[in-house]
């Protein structure tokens, strides 16, 4: 399933969700992911074992919930098999999240944050092999860390493709970096490959929102390729690169 991967298997008793959670959290320690990248994985795993115990098997069945958790490549992979009932995904109504309070359904949240705290969802039944459900989580696309040369700038690392699949992603972690007052960033692309408008429209609101801060944001280590882009969006001329 993946480059590196952990497996935990128990059975799908509510008494064993902190068990389950407490395996991801290790797994995530192990695959580096940040608290947030955790917190999140936690939140979509529990609630998958959650419908598995109560909806799958239910009170009238039991068997074993499989959790295994891995990375390939650059992505987060979380797959739960068990054998208990197969159901519709799609027949599932989406929540109204912002319904008055005499029009909220009581539960139906379980599959909405599963798809809402991770980037892809998948289920399959198979009537002799059981159901496996798959969730796929975009790593953190870019590492950070204190500049050798100046305390108050940070450096900030890229890799892989800076486009439109992971964009939010990109913009909420340099703005958070922004939040904590680091509003001086390098920003090492020599790991980058590609880079699409969205990425370009990243930098460019960084890079806006540093400066109204008295800071800045300077680019570094860019591929042929990516520099090229970078030429005709016209952005060597507004980033110091």
């Amino acid at each position: 399933m993946s480059d590196v991967s952990f497996q935990l298997t128990v059975p799908a008793q509510t008494e064993n969700l902190a068990q389950i959670a407490e395996f991801i959290d290790e797994c995530g320690t192990r695959l580096n992911l940040t608290e947030r990248e955790k917190y999140a994985v936690q939140l979509a795993v529990d609630e998958a074992a959650t419908n598995i115990i109560l909806h799958a098997y239910g009170p009238d069945r039991s068997g074993p919930i499989t959790v295994t958790c891995g990375q390939s490549n650059d992505d987060l992979v979380v797959t739960l098999h068990d054998f208990g009932r197969p159901f519709d995904p799609g027949a599932v109504p989406m929540p109204d999240v912002h319904a008055p309070l005499e029009y909220r359904l009581e539960g139906g949240l379980g599959l909405y944050f599963m798809r809402q705290l991770m980037d892809d969802v998948q289920f399959e039944f198979d009537p002799e092999a059981g159901n496996t459900l798959t969730m796929i989580r975009h790593r953190q696309i870019v590492r950070s860390h204190p500049s050798r040369y100046a305390s108050d700038v940070m450096v900030v690392e890229g890799r892989g493709r800076l486009d439109a699949s992971i964009a939010s992603h990109l913009e909420m972690e340099l703005k958070d970096l922004l939040a904590e007052n680091h509003a001086r960033l390098i920003i090492d692309l020599g790991q980058v490959y590609y880079i699409g408008s969205s990425g370009l429209r990243v930098l460019l609101a960084v890079l806006k929102t540093a400066r109204s801060r008295g800071g800045d944001v300077k680019l570094c280590c860019l591929a042929p390729q990516v520099f090229k882009v970078f030429r005709l969006a016209g952005f060597d001329l507004i980033f110091k690169v």
